[in-house]
């Protein structure tokens, strides 16, 4: 959900960087169809995750490579723009924890959670 508002709010008034965040949702939104998808039917598990892995590929490339040229150009004065990018890349990726950790379904998706809540208000 906050990756489709800073969506929204980047085409609106910087239209020539909305790919940041328009990529990494609609990938983000396919690997989610699958997951709910993937209730119904049955797939199997190097499947899904080979195909996790192709659609958060663009996320990571996107922000890992924004990240470094924001810390470049800041250099040490405002490293909480590097945090922020980094917990959003959090978020993009808690949805497919369950499949990293089908016994304990609940605490490491909370963790997580909680975690990029903390970096997320810690950037701001």
């Amino acid at each position: 959900m906050v990756w489709a508002v800073l969506m929204g709010f980047a085409c609106w008034y910087f239209p020539e960087s909305s790919f940041l965040f328009t990529w990494p949702t609609l990938f983000a939104l396919i690997a989610l169809a699958l997951v709910v998808n993937s209730q119904k039917r049955q797939f199997s598990s190097w499947i899904l995750a080979s195909i996790f892995c192709l659609c958060v590929l663009p996320g990571l490339i996107l922000v890992t490579q924004t990240a470094g040229v924001v810390y470049l150009g800041f250099n040490l004065n405002k490293p909480y723009l590097v945090l922020g990018l980094e917990a959003l890349l959090l978020g993009l990726l808690i949805p497919f924890i369950r499949f990293v950790t089908p016994k304990s379904q609940l605490l490491l998706p909370v963790l997580s959670t909680f975690v990029f809540v903390f970096f997320l208000v810690a950037a701001i």
